[in-house]
């Protein structure tokens, strides 16, 4: 699915159980921002350090086919607009990783026992 605007995303995420403003709709979100600004650092100028020298290794042009985040944000997957997005959480906390089948283009949770 993908989002063209706020209420249009709000409508999306209730429709697939998600609840706005919990955990679901902000990993959305930043799924979404992340992949709309095509960097992996989407933030102004005024409130991150650049190196130019290296920044176009952080740039996502062209879109690809998906993007794992690595965060101590709790796990996520979300596809949007052909990109498949997740976070397998912290593999340093509870052992977790997300498995990508290239082949499917799906994206699933695992841990080590």
């Amino acid at each position: 699915s993908t989002l063209s605007s706020s209420s249009e995303a709000s409508d999306v995420y209730k429709r697939q159980g998600g609840t706005v403003g919990g955990q679901f709709y902000l990993s959305a979100m930043v799924a979404k921002t992340v992949l709309d600004q095509g960097h992996l650092c989407p933030l102004p100028l005024s409130v991150r350090p650049v190196f130019w020298g290296f920044d176009h290794s952080l740039r996502l042009i062209p879109q690809p086919n998906a993007l794992f985040l690595g965060d101590q944000y709790d796990q996520f997957v979300h596809e949007y607009r052909g990109t498949n997005i997740g976070n397998p959480g912290s593999f340093s906390t509870d052992f977790s990783f997300v498995v990508f089948w290239p082949s499917t283009g799906e994206m699933e949770f695992s841990r080590v026992p």
